[in-house]
């Protein structure tokens, strides 16, 4: 048997919680933006739900990878790259949230901005978070988690009593004999 695999440790179910978090978490919905308008005296009402995949055009792409990246960490137990993972995790989701930031900013400030704005008065939007951004945050307090704790056995397969890791291979998995040891 691997021995990746003998034992399961705190470290470990932390990490991977945090990247089976962070993966669907790209693909639900992030925000909720709601626009409301008055154009000509008509209430106009917009409401747009945005993921953090847009397509492959979002930078859900690099939580993917980093997701990715990070169940590599799990595998091979090198957590001291934990940290280089948590640092390109927060340095993409503040890049993505002062993109939107800058965004909306550069549309009120432009002419047509301006102009549309005389017409129609200043619009009410709020923007509310939505399950993507919940996955994306528990996935990233569980990253932190993970870097913090102090790592400790929580399942160990050599204690299993009839469990014998000598008849363990890993190209033959069937030559497990494991008996009861209450008989």
């Amino acid at each position: 048997m691997s021995k990746y695999l003998k034992t399961i440790e705190l470290k470990q179910i932390l990490i991977l919680a945090s990247s089976l978090l962070m993966i669907p978490g790209v693909f639900l919905k992030f925000m909720q933006v709601s626009v409301k308008m008055n154009i000509f005296g008509m209430s106009l009402n917009k409401t747009v739900a945005i993921d953090y995949w847009q397509n492959g055009q979002g930078d859900g792409k690099f939580i993917l990878i980093i997701a990715f990246l990070t169940l590599l960490i799990v595998f091979y137990r090198n957590y001291k790259f934990i940290w280089v993972s948590l640092v390109a995790y927060f340095t993409v989701i503040v890049y993505s949230i002062i993109e939107i930031a800058s965004d909306s900013i550069k549309v009120q400030n432009t002419e047509m901005g301006n102009m549309f704005m005389d017409v129609i008065g200043k619009p009410e939007m709020s923007i509310f978070p939505r399950e993507g951004a919940l996955f994306l945050m528990l996935g990233f307090a569980a990253l932190i988690t993970a870097a913090f704790v102090k790592n400790q056995e929580v399942f160990n397969f050599e204690k299993i009593d009839g469990f014998d890791m000598n008849k363990v291979d890993d190209k033959n998995s069937e030559s497990v004999n494991v008996e009861n040891s209450k008989e």
